[in-house]
């Protein structure tokens, strides 16, 4: 598979460390490896999964395109949660903001609540946080474009494009690997007892 070289998706330099080989032909043209690519994705799968099996707390940063899907996986039912989901969530899901002591306050909230890992689903709109909050060593993992680098999260998960396509199946992949762990975790638990 060749990715497009035009402007908009060209490929970041430290990507090519992950999955990318040069041509035989040419040593300026990049070839996507289908199998490590692909064992990535499997790999993602897996890992993601445990994540969810054990008990934890996460956040998924999402854009304004995927507004209700990000608040429902955000919003942890709680009375004290809620109260932290309205301050948060303006944060995580609709702009990239300047930084600010009230941005640092709501990176220390959600650090405090014991926030073992945030999912990213767009890079772009959180730049700025995503430096903050990794400064702070909180794990991410993220859906990471070709033309993005691969360090702004701690577990990238490759993709061609930051369409929002690709953003809306990274989703679903998401929601449906937490759907599964919890109901796995639930018929464990109901065999117990």
């Amino acid at each position: 598979m060749r990715p497009k070289s035009n402007e908009h998706f060209a490929i970041h330099r430290d990507f090519r460390l992950f999955f990318l080989t040069t041509s035989a032909h040419s040593s300026s043209n990049a070839l996507v490896n289908p199998r490590c690519y692909f064992n990535r994705w499997v790999d993602s799968y897996n890992f993601v999964f445990n994540l969810f099996f054990v008990e934890s707390y996460s956040q998924l940063m999402g854009s304004r395109l995927f507004l209700e899907e990000s608040l429902v996986f955000n919003w942890q039912g709680d009375k004290r949660g809620y109260k932290l989901y309205k301050y948060t969530q303006p944060f995580l899901m609709f702009s990239d903001l300047a930084h600010g002591e009230f941005v640092h306050e709501v990176a220390d909230a959600l650090i405090e609540r014991n926030l073992d890992f945030l999912i990213v689903v767009d890079i772009k709109t959180h730049t700025r946080f995503l430096n903050y909050v990794r400064a702070r060593h909180v794990f991410m993992v993220g859906l990471t474009p070709i033309n993005y680098s691969p360090w702004q999260v701690s577990y990238p998960i490759p993709a061609f494009s930051d369409s929002y396509l690709t953003q809306y199946f990274f989703l679903k992949f998401v929601l449906r690997l937490h759907l599964h762990a919890r109901s796995l975790n639930y018929v464990k638990l109901f065999n117990l007892s």
